[in-house]
Order: C-alpha cells, then structure tokens, then sequence
C-alpha cells in the first residue's frame, strides 16, 4: 500500500498532535566576573572620595613669581597664587595679599617659594658672625660725608704716652677692624655732643671696640669696598 504525501495527511491529526515544548537552557551567572564588577565600582567610589577630599581641602596661598633678594619690597607682580593641602602650613593666604604689598622681604626668595609669614619684614641686619655697635664720635673723628653703606677702618687713638704730654697719631685696631656704615644719627641724648655712628663688624672684634670706644679713643677712616 502507497503511503500518502505529507501534505495530503489528514489535518485534523495533525491538529491533534501536542505542541512540541522546547527545552529551557538555564542561564549561567558568572559569579567571578559579578564580583570584578562590584570590586571596580567600590573602588571608583573610593578614588572619587579621596579626591573630593583632597581637592576641597585645597587652600589658595601665596607664592613668588619670581626670585627677589633680601630687603626688595614685593610687588603684586613679585607673587602668584597656588593651591596646597594640608593644615597646619605656615603660609600666606591669598586674602592676605593686600596686607604685604608694599612691604619688604627678610630674607632671599626664590621662584615658586611659598611665602610664609617670616619671610615678611625687614632683613635682618647681622648674621652669626657679625654684631652692631654704635659709636659715639665727636667732629673731626669721621669724614663728614660718611654716610650709610660706607666702608671704614677703625681707628684706635690710644693713650698719651706716659711723661710724653702728648698724643699718639691713631692707628689700627690690631688686627685691623673693617666696618660697614649702618646709620649716622643724632644722639638722642641731648647731654651728648658728637654724633653716634652705627656700624655693622665681626663679632670677634666687638670687645675691643667696644673697649676704645667707651674712652673715645675711635677714629673712622674711609675705605673703598672690599679693602
């Protein structure tokens, strides 16, 4: 017996056939690759709160533009503003910026220091090894243009010679004692006549001219710089 062509089956068998179901492949949940995705997202978190802190707690300071010595008075060109962290840094503010126009600096500051409080003022006039003294001395012991910034021998008058009635032509202060002119002033003592020199020397030749001065033995001479 022949059998029948697909198409000419019987429809209603074919209507009566059950639905063929197929089966569900259960997904896969790649724990490993979950976990890398929550680990790069915490940390994203971390880094973006680290830096929001760090940026808020950014402080806008002052700094100089360029070098300047000792004793320039700053200019507004002189500074920049820069951003630090940190507490607790002894800075100048920029708020602050106003207040040091115009005034001068203590010390040597070079590019891209920050300014801090210290560096604000005048310099100091001596170093470790230096001191100032003044100097009482009457007309005729000094040149009379001697002015600050000048460069001097001292002189020491000594003592007349004993029976001699006489005295001695001054001479150096051994060893020899250079000195730089600091100020040339009045006395503010009013009993006092002479004019008080100020001057800038080594520190090791302090007692002895300290010495001749308190018996007004000191004799200024002009040098040239250096000498």
């Amino acid at each position: 017996m022949a059998t029948p062509h697909p198409s000419l089956r019987d429809p209603g068998h074919e209507a009566n056939r059950p639905p063929i179901r197929l089966a569900r492949v259960p997904r896969r949940v790649r724990v490993p690759l979950l976990s890398l995705g929550a680990a790069i997202v915490l940390a994203g978190a971390a880094v973006g709160a680290v830096l929001f802190t760090h940026v808020a707690g950014r402080q806008s300071v002052l700094a100089m533009a360029h070098s300047v010595p000792a004793g320039a008075v700053l200019q507004a060109s002189d500074l920049q503003v820069v951003g630090v962290s940190g507490d607790g840094l002894a800075v100048v503010p920029q708020s602050d910026e106003a207040s040091i126009i115009g005034r001068p600096v203590a010390v040597p500051l070079a590019a891209g220091a920050l300014l801090t409080p210290s560096d604000i003022g005048s310099p100091s006039l001596v170093t470790s090894d230096q001191a100032v003294v003044g100097i009482l001395l009457k007309d005729g012991a000094f040149p009379p243009a001697l002015a600050k910034g000048d460069h001097v021998v001292i002189l020491d008058a000594g003592a007349a010679t004993a029976g001699s009635g006489s005295t001695p032509a001054p001479a150096a202060l051994q060893p020899p004692v250079t000195a730089t002119v600091i100020s040339v002033d009045v006395p503010t003592d009013r009993t006092a006549s002479g004019t008080v020199v100020t001057v800038r020397l080594s520190a090791s030749s302090l007692v002895s001219v300290a010495r001749a001065a308190a018996a007004s033995r000191i004799t200024l001479a002009l040098i040239a710089p250096g000498s």
